[in-house]
């Protein structure tokens, strides 16, 4: 067992906010287990469970090999689409995980069979940053196995450019040239692990230390002193052990790191720390000197610390590796577990993390480890919504079980952040992004039970609204009233009433509705006096321009968004947040002048590309609607906001005229999407004269699964002004600013 402290473990997961000694298979061997090998097909439900198994147990067998195949397949199968997506940076990081999973000796053509789009577009990202090495490995895997005509030509392209480059005569010294042949091979050898390439690797990174030693340069002031092959010969001399021990290390072999290093005499220059360590662990497994390694390799490989000697791409593959390591000597040990936990949450693997984590926590762990448990739980599950989707989120949450129901314990559920409510309340919010109402009811139903909030009440009284359940939606705002009295949040109290009354209003009760907005303008009032910053300041003042909207109170309402945007500036998201509301009541009153300014400020405060194409959308409603022509702006608005196939960029061409309603409509992809372009093509005729038939419309759009969606406020106030609801006058007892 790992006999180290828990806080330790903390300390080193706080850093990312094989067996050992496991004897490598022989080229002959491994030709003769391809020949038998069975792929296993894995599913993303599989996916935990089958990882799992292969860490827990890495002798070789034929049933072992080919759930190799099946997993990494799977992930590649991820990387494609989050590839597809946009999401450039995930892909090739899920990319980097599978194959990192595999080991010398283990690669295997079906690895890669009909795999080439996930790797083809690692080729791509990793081209742009000038890594040979790494690109040659993609193509040579690309290759490997039949890829479609398209994907080999490319591949093949690739390759043409790498070599042309390199031929390319350069001015660069003897030990210079040692050293980008080291790091070329060495990269290589992290994306292709077969015998040859880590040979190869091997052989280049001692001849890069050797020719370093070997090197008389004399003093800066000898005529023959050359600066830039003095800092090589250092790196090497300074960092070649490391560099050569992360080869082995990224296969898990300790043992054979050392061996090179004795068998050609560099062992003199390795620090007798590192040569201990990886003794240790090669001969004993020691726990203690996995971790000591996983600590120097991780903070080599991370982006944020200062400059490190060694090579970053060797640093982060071997750090993945002796994280696996550190795990089969402690696998029930907070210390043992946690640094896999981490690398495995940033290379695509985050619904593994509960089966790591839940044996450390035993039947009675400590606040300190289930407070860590907790923080896990919940990076897995935006990581595995952002990877995965909604089902990847529901995954890591039905797997984290056991640990929830220690975190829910009620002698310890008030002590424990995360809170499982939180989790509950995260998980909700995933499913409402993705349309599910019924799924996101019940989690912030859970959620509420475990911990009530004023966001747990506040999201589940949105849902019971958009399902038709408007006495349980008015329950959940009272009980969040409850919360933010006793809280003092005037803010959240003045939202609240705001929702009450366009419930009360919504089933004819003139007089409750009346008197809650009555009582969210004072409370709107008490959040602007009591704003201890800029950004309370601007949002309590976005909250006054609500209620005063609703009043009618016009020059009031102007005022407050004119404080709400001055008291935004440098906090883009606020701002944001300011121009989205300013817009929105223009578009509803039709105030085109306005918009016009709103859209104009926009762009002078470079809101985000998606921002200013909603806005530009409104902008050209309104022109529609007033049958003017328009001056320019929308265009300009719309100037690099991009042309890919996301939901925004489809909006986009809908503005421009190059995207048709039915176009428009039989794109959207997702429920968001669907309900988005419906409620678009709801304001169309409401715009445009038909107010019958966009009220038709728009009245069944109150279910929509948008809750959050701007959009729905823009439909319920237009209903509410084409049926004359207003309020009764300002109370005179209020006093603008």
């Amino acid at each position: 067992m790992l006999r180290l402290s828990v806080p330790l473990a903390l300390v080193l997961a706080a850093g990312i906010s094989g067996c050992a000694g496991a004897v490598p298979r022989s080229s002959k061997a491994a030709s003769a287990a391809q020949v038998e090998l069975v792929p296993t097909e894995v599913s993303a439900e599989q996916l935990p469970s089958a990882v799992h198994e292969l860490l827990g147990d890495p002798r070789p067998s034929p049933k072992r090999e080919g759930l190799l195949v099946g997993v990494v397949r799977r992930q590649l199968k991820t990387a494609a689409r989050l590839f597809a997506a946009g999401d450039r940076d995930a892909g090739l990081a899920v990319v980097r995980g599978a194959l990192y999973l595999v080991r010398e000796g283990e690669a295997h053509p079906a690895m890669w069979t009909n795999q080439g789009t996930a790797l083809a577009e690692a080729l791509v990202e990793v081209s742009r940053t000038g890594d040979a090495g790494l690109a040659r490995a993609l193509i040579s895997l690309i290759l490997a196995a039949p890829p479609s005509p398209a994907v080999a030509e490319q591949a093949k392209q690739h390759l043409t450019a790498i070599d042309a480059f390199e031929a390319h005569p350069r001015e660069r010294g003897r030990l210079e040239t040692a050293a980008d042949q080291q790091v070329a091979l060495a990269h290589r050898s992290l994306f292709e692990p077969t015998p040859e390439t880590l040979e190869r690797a091997g052989h280049a990174t001692v001849s890069w230390m050797t020719k370093a030693l070997e090197t008389e340069l004399g003093r800066p002031n000898d005529a023959n002193f050359d600066r830039e092959e003095a800092l090589e010969a250092y790196h090497a001399v300074r960092a070649g052990g490391a560099s050569l021990a992360g080869l082995y290390l990224r296969h898990g072999l300790p043992m054979r790191a050392l061996e090179q290093l004795e068998k050609n005499d560099l062992a003199r220059i390795v620090p007798a720390a590192l040569r201990d360590r990886l003794l240790r662990s090669g001969e004993h497994s020691d726990p203690k000197a996995w971790l000591d390694l996983f600590s120097l390799f991780r903070s080599a490989s991370d982006p944020d610390q200062p400059e490190s000697s060694i090579d970053r791409e060797v640093a982060r593959a071997a750090s993945f590796s002796i994280a696996i390591e550190l795990y089969r000597a402690a696998p029930q040990e907070v210390p043992g577990v946690g640094p896999l936990a981490i690398v495995a949450l940033e290379q695509g693997l985050p619904t593994l993390v509960p089966l790591l984590v839940a044996p450390t926590l035993r039947d009675h762990p400590d606040l300190e480890t289930l407070n860590w448990a907790m923080t896990l739980v919940q990076r897995a599950v935006m990581i595995a919504n952002a990877t995965e989707g909604v089902d990847g989120a529901r995954q890591v949450v039905a797997l984290s079980k056991p640990i929830l129901q220690q975190a829910s314990a009620p002698a310890r559920r008030l002590q424990i952040r995360p809170s499982a409510g939180r989790i509950a309340l995260g998980l909700a919010a995933v499913e409402l992004r993705a349309g599910n109402l019924a799924r996101a009811q019940a989690s912030l139903k859970e959620s509420v039970q475990l911990q009530p909030s004023v966001d747990g009440y506040g999201s589940l009284a949105q849902v019971e609204r958009q399902q038709g359940n408007l006495d349980a939606s008015l329950g959940a705002l009272a009980r969040l009233l409850e919360i933010a009295r006793e809280s003092g949040n005037a803010g959240a109290e003045a939202e609240a009433l705001v929702q009450s009354y366009e419930i009360e209003i919504e089933r004819g009760n003139a007089a409750p509705a009346n008197r809650a907005l009555e009582q969210a303008l004072e409370r709107a009032l008490d959040a602007r006096k009591n704003a201890r910053n800029p950004h309370e300041q601007s949002q309590a003042e976005r909250l006054l321009a609500r209620v005063l909207e609703i009043y009618g109170e016009t020059e009031g309402e102007r005022r407050a968004s004119t404080r709400a945007l001055e008291a935004s500036r440098g906090d883009l998201r606020e701002t944001t947040a300011t121009l989205l509301d300013t817009a929105r009541r223009a578009l509803v009153r039709l105030d085109l002048n306005q918009l016009r300014k709103t859209v104009q400020l926009a762009m002078e405060a470079d809101l985000a590309a998606d921002d200013r194409i909603y806005l530009a959308v409104w902008l050209r409603l309104a022109e529609r609607s007033l049958k003017l022509p328009g001056n320019g702006l929308v265009e300009d608005a719309l100037e690099n906001t991009g042309d890919s196939e996301r939901w925004p960029q489809r909006l986009r061409g809908w503005a421009l005229g190059t995207v048709r309603d039915g176009e428009l409509q039989s794109s959207a992809r997702s429920a968001l999407e669907q309900s988005e372009a419906q409620l678009y093509l709801a304001f169309v005729p409401f715009f445009t004269g038909d107010k019958a038939t966009a009220a038709t419309r728009l009245e069944g759009l109150r279910k929509s699964p948008g809750i959050d969606l701007i959009e729905l406020v823009i439909a319920r106030d237009l209903l509410r002004k084409q049926a004359g609801r207003r309020p009764s006058a300002l109370p005179a007892r209020f006093k603008l600013p």
